[in-house]
């Protein structure tokens, strides 16, 4: 069993000097090949001897081709394992530093805390800290097993003899095709991983075995919480026509029926996105509808990232290209309101891995029920503990955004996980705290105090129900923002919104409800207009 103490030796340096050492050993080799040509038997050279000279000879090339077949294998696996530990000296280098002076990692992988608090109680920061050390820690041993059994593998199959030249002819062709049984894959995603986890797990990966987790099993890389999504829409894009050849057999066996035609018009819509040059994070079609999660090109890297959740009354095929675009407008605006000097960059998601209620019977008695927003609240924790790990240390506001049904899914999710630095509810019935039409209560919401804001506009009787665990509005954590018309700090206008479904509209024209919710986006909570 492979040790941190072990692996944390490891150097890639010295594994290059032995591969390049193979590789002169193959090139002596290889150059055997006109002495092999030169030693045949002369043509007037016939009878039992020279029968018995050939077949020698042809014994002596067979097994020195299979053994430059099985010398180049070893090299191909060398190889492999040097670009392997230096991805993992990198990922050690991380790790430690990560560590710093207030934790400990032996020699066994146990991570201690060291720190001025030790023995006492540690606190929530310091716990999440030492969990991305441990599964950091634990990843990196995986990779490091999986590349010392890779090796023992090859050799062993050499020693056997089952790594052969399989026909080849020459002494350099032997050597290409011994490369071709050399390939290593790559360690498998941890089961059940955590977004820490499968960040990890990522992160000791090189580029290569990377692209081929992509190529090899894109419909499980394209669901990982914690990877980047950019590699997810890449997954996603080649489990595109996976997915359609799915739709297409069960439509064979079972004919066309209305759940299979939606999922037929999700896909285009997906389709649609990657045209636009967004990202496909996700798209499952398991359920009785399809989910999905689109992102701006630049959610990687973006300074500050906002995720919209939809509420009632929205699927895949039916309106999620609305949201993106609703998205796209108010992702504009929150770069309108970046201080001019500033090189701040803005993304945004529209978050739809959920099935929420639609309004029309029987489906329609599910409106006043919370089961549908548990459980996509489930899928949305995930979601922004993934994008937390993806990014590692590097620094990201990330604005919680739901209308209706979707502030209920986003008050739950936010119970869940503290990757959210702010929450704004628009229309909301309730963020699930409380009791039905009572008081309201969010302290579970782990999002900081006075990062929490609330959009009711005008004739919205939705949001004043406070269906879900009271009104928001009566909530002493929310800040209440201005949703009459209004002129920002920029000097524009921006018009007036009334009733429920008019908080974000793609329409060209600014209103103060897109306003706000742009300049918390854009961390700008000092040009956001209060009530």
């Amino acid at each position: 069993m492979i040790t941190w103490g072990d692996v944390t030796k490891w150097r890639a340096s010295r594994v290059a000097e032995i591969g390049d050492a193979l590789v002169t050993a193959r090139k002596t080799l290889t150059g055997l090949q006109d002495e092999l040509e030169d030693s045949a038997t002369p043509k007037e050279w016939v009878g039992e001897g020279a029968e018995a000279a050939k077949q020698k000879l042809r014994e002596y090339r067979q097994e020195l081709e299979d053994y430059v077949a099985g010398l180049s294998a070893l090299i191909t696996r060398v190889d492999g394992a040097e670009a392997s530990i230096r991805q993992l000296e990198r990922a050690i280098g991380d790790t430690e530093e990560l560590a710093g002076a207030q934790f400990f990692i032996d020699d066994s992988g146990v991570v201690y805390d060291a720190g001025p608090d030790l023995g006492g109680p540690t606190d929530p920061a310091a716990a999440q800290r030492r969990a991305e050390i441990e599964a950091m820690v634990e990843q990196i041993l995986r990779a490091a097993e999986d590349i010392d059994v890779d090796l023992v593998d090859v050799i062993k199959r050499i020693e056997d003899g089952k790594i052969t030249d399989r026909g080849a002819t020459t002494l350099a062709s032997a050597a290409k095709q011994g490369s071709l049984q050399g390939g290593v894959l790559p360690v498998e995603p941890p089961v059940n991983g955590t977004a820490t986890q499968n960040a990890a797990w990522w992160a000791t990966m090189t580029e290569q075995e990377r692209k081929y987790a992509i190529a090899s099993n894109p419909g499980l890389v394209g669901n990982l919480d914690g990877l980047p999504m950019k590699a997810r829409s890449e997954a996603n894009e080649l489990f595109l026509p996976q997915q359609l050849r799915a739709i297409e057999a069960q439509i064979r066996k079972h004919g066309m029926t209305d759940e299979l035609a939606a999922k037929l018009q999700a896909i285009n819509e997906a389709e649609k996105q990657f045209d636009k040059g967004k990202l496909l994070v996700k798209l499952d079609l398991e359920g009785d509808r399809a989910r999905a999660i689109i992102a701006d090109a630049n959610v990687d890297s973006a300074d500050h990232v906002g995720v919209f959740v939809p509420g009632m009354n929205s699927t895949v095929e039916g309106n999620l290209g609305h949201y993106v675009k609703e998205m796209n407008e108010v992702g504009g605006f929150a770069r309108d309101l970046l201080p001019e000097s500033s090189d701040e960059t803005v993304a945004m998601v529209t978050w739809l891995d959920y099935e929420p209620p639609g309004t029309a019977l029987p489906e329609g008695l599910e409106g006043p029920m919370v089961d549908r927003a548990i459980d996509g609240s489930k899928r949305l924790a995930g979601f922004y503990e993934g994008l937390a790990a993806s990014r590692g240390d590097d620094p990201v506001n990330v604005t919680a955004v739901g209308h209706s049904y979707g502030s209920l899914t986003q008050g739950l999710a936010l119970r869940q996980t503290d990757e959210a630095d702010s929450l704004i509810l628009q229309g909301s019935p309730g963020h699930g705290g409380g009791e039905p039409f009572g008081a309201p209560d969010s302290s579970g919401i782990a999002v900081p105090d006075g990062k929490l804001y609330d959009l009711s506009a005008k004739d919205d009787w939705i949001a004043d129900i406070g269906l879900f665990g009271g009104d928001p509005d009566d909530d002493p954590r929310f800040t209440d923002l201005e949703t009459g018309a209004s002129v920002g700090t920029d000097d524009r206008s921006s018009h007036g919104i009334e009733g429920h479904v008019m908080y974000t509209e793609p329409d060209d024209r600014r209103s103060t409800s897109e306003y706000n919710t742009a300049a918390i986006i854009a961390g700008r909570e000092e040009v956001a207009i209060r009530k």
